[in-house]
């Protein structure tokens, strides 16, 4: 059985490398067809398999440096018995200067909570299991050179399909448990200057969202949700970077247990272990060659969630670090399946994805 596995790992390591294709359909138009077959490993999802297909629809003439439209849609499935199903078309404007984009997922996600706050413990482990259907359109427009401004709405809808008959959920007294429906809105601003999507070596991706439920809307749950995302490339020498990133959200009103803001992107953290109304971490990476399509990265972070702002305490600092190997599947865009070992005070833990952490 392991042989397999190492085996269907590889096969799709060499399918993602080996490209897409093109269909023509109009003289001098092409249509891009790409399909990325995917396998990883997270300590949340456990080892997985899924795919995905990327349709793109180049616009005007190649001398136009116009954005093509795009269809890209995936499935993903987990040993834990997770999956998801992704679909998001992209359409531009004639004069590139507004971007459409609508969101359409769902997932069925056997997931675990521990409890809200900094002080939880894993003996509190329970396993929960939810379903989730999204809908999210988003419309933004280039203001001016990089900055781009735009609004976007939300509909959610989440069943929580088991838990535990002796846990925390168990009691039905916390907001969501019994499941909810989202309806919100709120505006996006943004600085894009990165050189590249999927390794920037310069330039920063600077990302402001507001979002606000409300009951007349026709959500379940009252609430808003302000998040700050600064990410920084710096090359220091050829294929050398360093990369760098500060997020921080925070929420306010009647928060579902289950969208609490997470610590779930500090590798060496389980990510569904520490929950509360705000949360901030920040991590730093050093990305250098090794060998031909080779290369490496060393990081590390720290983070902590709070009740309030006011509660923020350096003294209770979580820590994580470690390091990673890359092989680049597709030299033309620089995509890269990435293999991380994280380490903090709960443990060590690996991570096998495409793309890099940030």
């Amino acid at each position: 059985m392991k042989k397999q596995r190492i085996y269907i790992a590889f096969s799709l390591l060499l399918s993602a490398w080996q490209g897409g294709a093109e269909i023509a359909v109009e003289e001098d138009h092409r249509v891009g067809v790409a399909g990325i077959p995917v396998v990883f490993y997270t300590p949340e999802t456990s080892a997985g398999l899924g795919g995905g297909l990327t349709l793109t629809f180049p616009r005007g003439e190649p001398e136009d440096h116009l954005r093509p439209n795009s269809l890209q849609t995936f499935g993903l499935y987990s040993l834990k018995n997770q999956y998801m199903f992704f679909l998001s078309p992209e359409v531009h404007s004639p004069d590139d200067a507004w971007r459409f984009r609508p969101i359409f997922m769902f997932s069925y996600y056997p997931d675990t909570y521990y409890g809200i706050g900094r002080d939880v413990s894993k003996d509190d482990e329970e396993d929960f299991t939810i379903e989730t259907v999204v809908i999210r359109p988003q419309l933004l427009r280039r203001v001016y050179s990089h900055f781009n401004a735009g609004l976007f709405m939300k509909w959610k809808r989440t069943d929580v399909i088991e838990i535990e008959d002796d846990g925390q959920l168990a009691r039905r007294d916390l907001p969501g448990v019994d499941g909810s429906r989202f309806i919100g809105m709120g505006p996006i601003l943004e600085w894009d200057s990165r050189d590249q999507l999927f390794y920037p070596t310069r330039g920063g991706w600077y990302r402001i969202t507001a979002e606000f439920y409300r009951d007349w809307m026709g959500s379940d749950h009252d609430y808003e949700q302000y998040s700050l995302d600064l990410r920084h490339y710096l090359s220091v020498r050829e294929r050398h970077v360093v990369a760098g990133q500060l997020y921080a959200a925070g929420l306010s009103g009647d928060i579902a247990f289950n969208e609490f803001a997470q610590l779930d992107s500090m590798r060496g953290m389980p990510g569904s272990l520490y929950r509360d109304r705000c949360m901030a971490f920040a991590q730093i990476e050093y990305r250098f060659p090794l060998y031909k399509r080779l290369s490496g990265v060393t990081y590390i972070s720290a983070g902590d969630v709070m009740n309030r702002w006011s509660d923020f305490d350096p003294g209770e600092l979580k820590f994580a670090g470690g390091a990673g190997l890359r092989f680049q599947l597709n030299p033309r865009d620089n995509i890269n399946m990435r293999l991380d070992i994280g380490v903090s005070s709960e443990g060590v833990f690996p991570y096998f994805r495409m793309l890099e952490a940030f």
